[in-house]
């Protein structure tokens, strides 16, 4: 439901609109208030409804991801992150540059050679 995108039922049509960014900001009361007052003025009811229900949704959700660690949890998360890194599933920066720089100069020679 609340993925890349998401749907609005307006009367029989069905409108998507993009996710924005979680670069959010705080409007204004009056801000929200036109906004209200917008909405208000448009949607039917069960529009309303249906927008109300996902907008306390999403809410719920993302204050249930901003919610702190506990130390138990951060342990658990470090130690978890040490296993898969022994595990190879992880490489350190290091390994990753000197692969990275590998490449390149493989694809490097294999251009000049190509000229």
């Amino acid at each position: 439901m609340f993925g890349g995108f998401f749907s609005l039922p307006f009367g029989e049509k069905v409108v998507s609109l993009p996710r924005k960014s979680k670069n959010r900001q705080t409007m204004s009361e009056a801000t929200l208030t036109n906004l209200l007052e917008y909405l208000y003025d448009t949607l039917t009811p069960n529009n309303m409804r249906w927008m109300a229900m996902n907008l306390m949704a999403h809410a719920d959700s993302d204050e249930a991801s901003l919610r702190p660690y506990t130390m138990e949890e951060l342990h658990q998360m470090v130690a978890k992150g040490e296993q898969q890194f022994a595990e190879g599933k992880w490489q350190d920066s290091e390994d990753m540059f000197r692969e990275l720089e590998e490449e390149l100069a493989t694809e490097k020679f294999q251009y000049s050679e190509a000229i």
